[in-house]
């Protein structure tokens, strides 16, 4: 990729092709900004790593985590209150334009990266989660991927030994991620997962074991392939009606949610190989909405009204400010009527980006039919994620090439497409939730730069007018003078 060197609105675009004038009214020759952000990276595994940063709540920096603990060295006494409101003041959301209320929950993500995706490598707590117990001792920062766990009031080298530990696994637990999803079939295996330490592959073809022995991978038998699982997914989304379905979770196993109670659940999918399943009544946890618990058929789920009040008891957005609910409701009943096809889930997690009427639909004519000429690839295997992230119209894709042109005005859009979208959109090994997350990521780092290049923007008018004023209060001071004089 060419290094180019640009500040917006009339300063310099240099580039191999040249210089571009943004405006022609002054030039002030500012050259700090390298943009490099988008380079080209190994994506891992379909759907088994489930540590990919996820679009909702606060987030702090492995930074903070140091200053929590140089805190507790001053104040040793500190209360998991106070530790934890310590870290809310620093933390942060993905988005600036979402009004949070300070969470209670006592939970925080810790957001790490490699290159230009971001990972949950690691979360706090303010609990043992094995125990339940609260008492009044340290918080505690947890690894997602090997659940161990260490309290903050810690030496630093007991805390770098345990970062350095478990970012290593973390590393490890991908590259075994990547293999599979490159040299394994889906008859093949069913999933990678880590115990002690240790990351394994579910094989479901024994015939394998040496294969993946010669790459240094343990494993482990598992009667089950990712072949059948989306098999179950299939069977559960053709009769999600007839079963009540509200939500399925695919992770290490399928979770069901629905309207029915267990028993008459497991009495209609009986033989149909689902035993391996979880399912559980939905509506039912303490302090949700008691409208929700009044739900009694499927029919009623398809309503904005029921839509918006489950996201609302959706423990993920429980700190999102009542500005975004309504924002939120106006948004998805425009866009229902413009691309009905997409379901509200599906709209909610585009929403995330941006609630603007014009942000998904103001694309100019050059950008639309090129995007007409890009190919689709539909998720056939699970259609659940297909319905809650798939983009057959290329929304979210469309928008991120717009956005790249605002920043490199010179190319041409296939040349944008090639660079920063074209391995994500044409592959047909990454989930469409997979492929969301990675072009909303993007979108993320190009707003960033682009509000950065506004900043510059603005400081140089100042500047410019600032510098014609104090031209004019000289040449009035020298009037002034003369009269005096």
């Amino acid at each position: 990729m060419e290094e180019c060197i640009i500040v917006h609105y009339g300063i310099l675009h240099i580039s191999k092709e040249g210089i571009i004038m943004r405006f022609k009214i002054y030039i002030i020759p500012i050259m700090i900004i390298l943009f490099s952000i988008f380079n080209n990276y190994k994506i891992y595994a379909e759907k088994l790593d489930y540590l990919e940063m996820s679009f909702y709540g606060w987030y702090i920096s492995v930074e903070d985590i140091y200053a929590l603990r140089e805190e507790y060295q001053k104040k040793p006494d500190l209360e998991k209150k106070n530790a934890m409101d310590f870290l809310m003041n620093r933390a942060q959301n993905y988005k600036k334009d979402i009004d949070c209320v300070n969470t209670n929950s006592g939970y925080i993500n810790v957001l790490t990266y490699e290159k230009d995706i971001g990972y949950q490598n690691y979360y706090i707590s303010d609990i043992i989660i094995s125990s339940s117990y609260l008492g009044s001792g340290p918080i505690y920062l947890y690894s997602a991927i090997s659940n161990n766990y260490i309290a903050l009031d810690v030496s630093k080298e007991e805390l770098d030994k345990f970062l350095e530990y478990n970012d290593k696994l973390a590393e490890k637990y991908r590259s075994v991620c990547e293999y599979v999803r490159n040299y394994l079939k889906e008859d093949e295996y069913i999933e990678v997962y880590v115990n002690e330490g240790i990351p394994y592959v579910g094989l479901s073809d024994e015939t394998k074991s040496a294969v993946i022995e010669k790459e240094g991978i343990a494993w482990e038998f598992s009667e089950k392939s990712r072949e059948d699982k989306y098999q179950q997914l299939q069977y559960l989304w053709k009769n999600r009606e007839e079963l009540q379905i509200v939500e399925v979770f695919d992770n290490f196993t399928i979770s069901i949610y629905g309207l029915q109670d267990e028993e008459d659940f497991k009495q209609k999918v009986a033989g149909e190989k689902m035993e391996d399943c979880y399912y559980e009544k939905d509506f039912r946890k303490q302090g949700i909405d008691e409208r929700l618990t009044k739900i009694k058929e499927w029919h009623e789920l398809t309503k904005l009204s029921n839509f918006i009040l489950i996201k609302k008891n959706d423990e993920r957005y429980v700190d999102w400010g009542e500005k975004f609910w309504k924002e939120l409701e106006v948004w998805l009943e425009y866009m229902k009527k413009l691309y009905p096809e997409y379901s509200y889930e599906n709209l909610f997690h585009m929403a995330y980006v941006s609630r603007d009427k014009n942000y998904y639909t103001d694309f100019d004519t050059e950008l639309e039919k090129f995007a007409e000429t890009l190919p689709y690839i539909k998720n056939q295997k699970n259609p659940f994620d297909e319905n809650e992230f798939g983009d057959s119209e290329h929304l979210v894709l469309k928008a991120l090439l717009k956005n790249c042109k605002e920043l490199y005005l010179e190319k041409e859009y296939a040349q944008l497409y090639d660079s920063y979208a074209k391995e994500v959109n044409e592959s047909d090994l990454y989930t469409a939730e997979e492929k969301r997350n990675r072009f909303v990521w993007r979108l993320l780092q190009v707003e960033k730069e682009l509000e950065e290049l506004q900043k510059l923007d603005n400081n140089e008018i100042l500047a410019y007018f600032g510098f014609g004023v104090l031209i004019g209060l000289c040449g009035v001071f020298v009037i002034y003078k003369n009269k005096i004089l």
